[in-house]
């Protein structure tokens, strides 16, 4: 795994990449200061989203097996997108409970998880 662009703002991230979906999902943020961190995973990779508002998986190829880590303690109403660029065959979501955990990625797909202290879960939200 590469780390292939650090904190940058939703604007350029949207300017790089080709895909209609991920740059819309992306568009939607651009007036927000937000952490955008795009990396490129091989299969069996572990991510971390540390404190990282949006998470691009940034490949090209079919990734068949990717564990993305959310943040285990993460404020109330905290929110972190996920946006994968291939298809990811095997997507496992861990660092507490997740309702509504994806476990595979489209080409272009994205989703979003809102902390919850009142279900102390991850809850997607879109």
């Amino acid at each position: 795994m590469s780390n292939i662009s650090g904190a940058i703002r939703g604007e350029e991230l949207a300017d790089a990449i080709t895909s209609a979906s991920v740059a819309s999902m992306l568009a939607s943020y651009q007036t927000k200061n937000l952490v955008i961190t795009a990396v490129s995973a091989d299969t069996g990779t572990t991510v971390s989203v540390n404190s990282a508002d949006v998470l691009v998986i940034n490949n090209g190829d079919t990734i068949l097996a990717l564990t993305v880590v959310l943040p285990a303690a993460p404020a109330d109403g905290k929110t972190v997108a996920i946006a994968t660029r291939s298809i990811v065959t095997g997507l496992t979501l861990s660092g507490g409970t997740i309702l509504g955990a994806l476990t595979a990625g489209t080409a272009n797909g994205f989703a979003q998880y809102c902390f919850s202290s009142v279900a102390d879960s991850w809850v997607r939200v879109g």
